[in-house]
């Protein structure tokens, strides 16, 4: 199995001597395919980032051992709460997601096909209970990106009555934990600005469970709106 199933994750790197002998994870969120041809402007002098550091540890899924990835993410401000929303044709779930956030996902299909999660425009995410792949679209956005930067990432998750995820969004980058961290998608975006999310069922209506967005806590106390013409890794 690959550690990480997006274009954006290499060169990742362990840290040993912290307490309870836990192994924590960091890499480079960029690709050799693209990295030096990257836009950059004045306000956004670096091209990739790192990824949010990771704990890792083994468990045991289906008679097998899986790698298990844990992000180490920031604190966030809960700003958005939906249960039990039930979903047939497209559904805009919030208008404007912050620059950096957290959101938890979890869908039931029911005999739903799948599902698509909108980000704005700049991405797509959808999962199929014909195929059991869980996806990220990343071309709908592309244009000025590099040659070869659009692409389709996906994972096989198998077929699950219901999917759950959690998400790490930055303005340029998206973080995907799938079945408890045992799957992970890492991928570079096109730069987000303000755009919203939302999400439609595939071949029958899906039921939102859960969807819960955290902003990421300022660290410079500068808000999101004074900052956006920067990058965070």
């Amino acid at each position: 199995d690959w550690l990480d199933h997006g274009r954006d994750c290499y060169a990742g790197v362990t840290f040993s001597g912290l307490p309870d002998d836990e192994r924590i994870l960091l890499a480079w969120m960029s690709n050799w395919d693209y990295a030096g041809r990257l836009p950059v402007d004045a306000g956004a002098p670096q091209r990739g980032a790192m990824t949010l550091a990771r704990r890792l540890s083994l468990v045991r899924e289906e008679g097998r051992v899986r790698l298990r990835q844990e992000p180490i993410g920031p604190d966030t401000t809960s700003i958005l709460g939906l249960a039990d929303v039930r979903v047939a044709s497209r559904m805009e779930l919030i208008g404007d997601l912050p620059d950096r956030c957290r959101i938890e996902l979890s869908v039931r299909l029911g005999g739903a096909e799948g599902f698509a999660l909108d980000l704005g425009g700049t991405a797509t995410l959808g999962y199929s209970a014909s195929t059991g792949l869980l996806h990220v679209d990343r071309r709908p956005d592309a244009a000025a990106m590099p040659e070869g930067f659009g692409s389709v990432e996906q994972v096989r998750l198998g077929v699950r009555e219901r999917v759950d995820l959690v998400l790490w969004l930055d303005r340029d980058s998206i973080e995907v934990f799938a079945s408890g961290g045992t799957r992970t998608i890492t991928d570079l975006l096109p730069e987000r600005d303000g755009a919203g999310a939302s999400i439609a069922g595939r071949g029958g209506s899906v039921l939102i469970e859960r969807f819960e967005v955290g902003a990421v806590r300022d660290l410079v106390g500068a808000g999101n709106a004074a900052d956006r013409k920067g990058r965070t890794a």
